[in-house]
């Protein structure tokens, strides 16, 4: 009873992942203005995330199995190898904490982090024993996307954002100030947020989440289903369309032509012949590219401003971005070893500069950047071993999976939400997890 308990409450989970209704018990002010990235706040989905824990736990370590178990077990070397890498780790992020301006920001970050990464634990845990099918986790993740995609089309064709504080959702106007929107032949077009506070989140959410149906596409033989999660996807993509994103944009076309890669060239596929693999492609392919076509058509002044450099919103956003390298080298030379504590970046680059203009800053967008900033120089190195390591295994167990696993790796050049915020540090998580966990999604579909 415990165990499907434990099932259900994950899936719940995945599928509530881009929802953001949260409590907020302390704001964190620079300048005067409201800093974002040091505010204390406790998000709905966490309570969700420590239930699934705590059942976990309980579930697990009380079991006399287990208990023998491990009384049986002595410490290999590995073991033991593995324990004194957790050890360091733990000391490094002690270290970090110390050093940093603001601890209770830091104590935050760290009490996600080790809840997302015991959320990715149970997930594999449950997967790799049978007992959750991981095309159910695919499916509820999926469905989510499908939400969000909808809801950020609603979102653009009605051209504004109704404040919910039950759903995390705050009012968006294109008329407010400080809003992502698009200006062309004097008219401001707000781009879709979803349920993630702005477009470029909900771009990189949307990207991999399209492709996590052509995976399902590719599992499932029934006609009908297939019919299903292609009607849903189309949904997905008028919402990534819609957000108008171009790191998003990029990083799907790049993971794109690696599912495309995997399903010609890939020695695991269950599609055998060339013809048939075509065939399958074709399927996916058309379909999107028909609905580009038309919604580029429709759309056209406003995809030619997003690529375009004329525009007054697009020069100020390539202003900013040079501007963010720059800021970024100032606080990186100050703090390159330690570095200055995850939510700290800003903070820090207050202290070195702290001129009326760095009120309004933002974190550098570009996660690698970031993190290297936030979290110093070793916990960066054992960061992309760590990367290259998943990308390899990835390859060698999962090569469907991999599209997914670049398709982040190429938004977080663009973007910081997948490691400055909960949703996109637990979303990460998740996808990294699944793309690792050992498939058995084909004896399900």
């Amino acid at each position: 009873m415990t165990n499907k308990a434990i099932n259900y409450l994950v899936l719940l989970l995945l599928f509530l992942l881009p929802w953001q209704t949260r409590w907020i018990y302390y704001l964190d002010f620079l300048s005067g203005v409201q800093n974002e990235y040091g505010t204390l706040s406790f998000y709905g989905t966490e309570i969700l995330l420590w239930t699934v824990v705590v059942l976990f736990v309980g579930n697990t370590f009380l079991n006399k199995e287990f208990i023998s178990l491990l009384k049986a077990r002595k410490l290999s070397p590995p073991v033991a190898i593995r324990l004194g890498i957790l050890l360091l780790v733990i000391a490094w992020l002690g270290l970090i904490w110390f050093y940093s301006a603001n601890h209770e920001v830091v104590s935050q970050f760290y009490n996600r982090l080790s809840g997302v990464v015991a959320l990715g634990i149970i997930l594999f845990v449950q997967i790799a024993k049978n007992s959750l099918p991981k095309i159910w986790a695919l499916l509820a993740l999926w469905l989510s996307g499908v939400v969000q995609g909808g809801l950020g089309a609603y979102q653009f064709l009605l051209q504004g954002i109704a404040a919910n504080k039950w759903l995390g959702l705050s009012e968006t106007l294109p008329s407010s100030i400080g809003v992502n929107v698009i200006e062309t032949a004097g008219e401001r077009w707000l781009r879709a947020y979803g349920s993630l506070g702005g477009p470029n989140p909900l771009g990189i959410y949307l990207v991999v989440i399209l492709i996590l149906g052509f995976i399902l596409y590719y599992f499932y033989r029934n006609s009908k289903v297939r019919l299903f999660i292609i009607f849903g996807n189309l949904i997905i993509f008028t919402g990534l369309f819609f957000t108008f994103s171009r790191g998003a944009w990029l990083s799907g076309l790049v993971g794109g032509v690696v599912f495309i890669l995997t399903i010609l060239f890939g020695k695991k596929s269950e599609v055998k012949t060339r013809a048939e693999k075509i065939c399958l492609l074709s399927r996916l392919v058309i379909p999107f590219l028909l609905l580009f076509l038309v919604l580029n058509f429709l759309f056209s002044p406003l995809v030619q401003t997003r690529f375009g450099s004329e525009g007054r919103l697009e020069k100020r956003s390539l202003r900013e971005r040079g501007d963010q390298i720059i800021e970024w080298k100032m606080v990186f030379e100050s703090n390159w070893f330690i570095g200055t504590g995850p939510g700290n970046y800003l903070r820090a680059l207050a202290h070195i500069d702290d001129g009326p203009q760095r009120a309004y800053a933002l974190p550098v967008h570009n996660i690698y950047l970031l993190i290297l900033a936030e979290m110093g120089s070793i916990f960066f190195m054992g960061f992309i071993i760590g990367l290259v390591i998943l990308l390899v295994k990835v390859l060698k167990n999962n090569p469907l999976y991999l599209a997914l696993i670049v398709s982040l790796a190429i938004a977080g050049l663009f973007e910081h939400w997948l490691w400055s915020l909960f949703p996109g540090l637990i979303f990460s998580a998740v996808i990294a997890t699944l793309s690792l966990a050992p498939d058995n999604t084909s004896k399900m579909a």
